[in-house]
């Protein structure tokens, strides 16, 4: 399937079989905007990247990939040593005046670049040295698509069991807004076909992991047990 197939499709469903630019646009924000719903509904796999940053001495800002909507975890590659991600107060309070180096054992996510929206992220300790290669796994978003995609198999970025949920909410929304109705079938079918997009995602998840920190960098925690009284 392709983004212009789902474009068509939703355009005939709403009764126009020869749409105008303007119609295949409108058609088009809606398959983006039914993107991005479908890619906030859970933490499908697919969706999963790697990314790399280089150190550089004495620089503790870095930034993720464009495509990152949040880091996952992170590692040490060039020192063999896993790092935690961690709330950025956590380093405040290690280290006020950020005089701190060393090999990095934390990332935290620190805000957004103000050009590019990009997210960034602070080392800690401060890099102390250049050429380390952090790696990090990511939860990612798609770009858009455009009139460029309407011809290329969604396959390669969007797997089939996951392809008619776009389709459906698709013609939902388009022919929602043309007829003014509540498109009642188009969003009970996709419901359905997300609901077995989420089976197959299910499939390949497991329980997340619990990682407790090392040393100085553990942090506190508490917690409480129930033990029955005999």
């Amino acid at each position: 399937m392709t983004p212009g197939q789902i474009i068509e499709t939703a355009l005939i469903r709403a009764g126009i079989p020869s749409p105008t630019a303007t119609q295949e646009a409108r058609a088009r924000f809606y398959l983006n905007t039914i993107k991005t719903d479908v890619e906030n509904v859970t933490d499908w796999r697919f969706l999963y990247k790697i990314g790399t940053l280089t150190t550089v001495a004495a620089q503790r800002a870095y930034e993720l990939a464009s495509g990152a909507t949040y880091p996952l975890n992170v590692w040490d590659v060039t020192n063999d040593n896993p790092m935690s991600i961690r709330h950025p107060e956590d380093i405040d309070e290690l280290d006020p005046d950020q005089d701190y180096d060393g090999n990095a054992r934390i990332m935290v996510v620190t805000g957004t670049d103000a050009t590019t929206g990009v997210w960034e992220v602070d080392l800690f300790p401060t890099p102390a040295d250049s050429g380390d290669t952090i790696k990090y796994r990511y939860y990612a978003t798609r770009a858009d698509f455009t009139t460029n995609d309407d011809d290329t198999d969604l396959a390669a970025t969007y797997p089939k069991f996951i392809e008619n949920a776009l389709l459906w909410g698709t013609c939902a929304l388009y022919k929602e807004e043309k007829e003014q109705t509540t498109a009642s079938f188009e969003w009970d079918k996709y419901g359905v076909a997300l609901k077995a997009a989420l089976k197959v995602n299910g499939k390949n998840d497991v329980p997340p992991r619990i990682v407790m920190g090392r040393s100085e960098y553990a942090g506190n925690f508490t917690f409480t047990m129930d033990v029955p009284y005999t």
